[in-house]
């Protein structure tokens, strides 16, 4: 087996370690806390702005009542009984339209502390979640890079018994060869008076 690109060997341990390393229970239920955390959290500042938008809008109404009562309207307050040239009147009203004033503002303070505490919600569970998401990618990498060094040992394993399997077979030939050359080296040494005296004996005989 051998390594011929890095980016086929990186894609296939990563479709490896994806396909035989399913997700854990708690990375799932994790992540689902995160998701479902950070959408209440858009949810509430959507509903703290509209809140906020609605109230200074009723503050704008209440801020113009003594206007409209100045004018000749009728007073809302039942127990009222100035005229609208009464100086106790006037002043009367302009203490009610500072009030509701400070009322409105008192509000539209409360509603951006809210909506500003709303968006720390927001943004830390946005950050939480890119957290929880380079914490998966880091980890994710480094079962790659010990899935890629493990196909490397093997490898390198493969390659190490096929040289050692080549090695001891070379060593078996020499051996076996050894061996019959020893093997015709004594049939020789036994067989040569044997031919020595033939060969004496053809020559000296002399055919009439």
């Amino acid at each position: 087996m051998g390594i011929t690109s890095e980016d086929s060997v990186s894609a296939w341990a990563e479709e490896r370690v994806r396909s035989s390393r399913p997700v854990t229970n708690e990375n799932i239920i994790l992540s689902a806390q995160v998701f479902k955390l950070a959408a209440r959290a858009d949810l509430l500042l959507f509903f703290f702005k509209f809140l906020l938008v609605f109230l200074g809008g009723c503050c704008i109404f209440a801020t113009s009542k003594p206007e409209l009562t100045n004018s000749g309207l009728a007073d809302p307050s039942p127990s009222c009984s100035w005229t609208s040239g009464d100086p106790t009147h006037t002043i009367a009203m302009a203490t009610l339209a500072k009030m509701d004033s400070m009322r409105g503002q008192g509000g539209i303070q409360m509603l951006l502390n809210a909506e500003q505490e709303a968006q720390q919600i927001v943004t830390a569970a946005k950050n939480l979640k890119m957290k929880r998401l380079r914490q998966a990618k880091e980890e994710a990498e480094m079962e790659v890079a010990n899935y890629r060094s493990y196909l490397e040992a093997e490898y390198q394993k493969s390659i190490s018994e096929s040289s050692g399997s080549s090695n001891s077979t070379v060593k078996r030939l020499d051996t076996e060869t050894e061996e019959k050359i020893q093997s015709l080296k004594g049939t020789a040494s036994k067989v040569s008076p044997e031919i020595v005296n033939m060969l004496i004996k053809y020559i000296t005989t002399v055919r009439t």
